[in-house]
């Protein structure tokens, strides 16, 4: 897919924003969705209720290996109060996606399709076992969506110390 957007006449501010169509355009294609807004709504969403399940270490961890404007997208409106979430199963965990997403409109979307097809874009672009490493994070009723995604997940592994 084509990275089309007007210049900012900053080099380092336009490359991370076409870094960012880049990794967007993986996500619209994993989906097979026609809508870019769509996509960027639902990865938006996803990114922030996976931040919002991680401890804050794991946090800033991950959004070291984001591009500049998605670093922007995930701690967008984060409040560190009461967190981690303390959601503990997969249908907990999917309806707080959906609440995340396009918080305006409601537009219903079939969250475990969305965020199984962003973390497979996250797992293959950033690579270097950090989506292993936030998996692991998780509850084990959390790590299906983790390992549907391609991540590898040891089988054995406890939860690191989160509630």
């Amino acid at each position: 897919m084509l990275v089309n957007f007007m210049s900012t006449n900053i080099t380092s501010l336009d490359r991370a924003i076409s870094n960012t169509i880049q990794w967007l355009n993986d996500i619209q294609d994993e989906l097979g969705w026609d809508s870019r807004d769509k996509t960027y709504q639902a990865t938006k969403a996803v990114l922030q209720s996976i931040r919002d399940r991680l401890p804050i270490e794991e946090v800033i961890h991950l959004s070291a290996n984001l591009p500049l404007v998605m670093k922007g997208m995930m701690m967008d409106g984060y409040d560190l109060k009461n967190k981690p979430e303390r959601i503990r199963d997969l249908e907990g965990f999917l309806e707080y996606v959906q609440a995340n997403y396009d918080a305006n409109m409601r537009d219903v979307i079939n969250t475990e399709d969305a965020t199984v097809a962003v973390i497979r874009v996250l797992n293959r672009r950033m690579g270097g076992g950090e989506m292993t490493k936030v998996a692991l994070n998780m509850p084990e009723k959390l790590r299906r969506l983790f390992t549907e995604a391609g991540v590898e997940v040891p089988e054995t592994a406890p939860m690191a110390a989160t509630a």
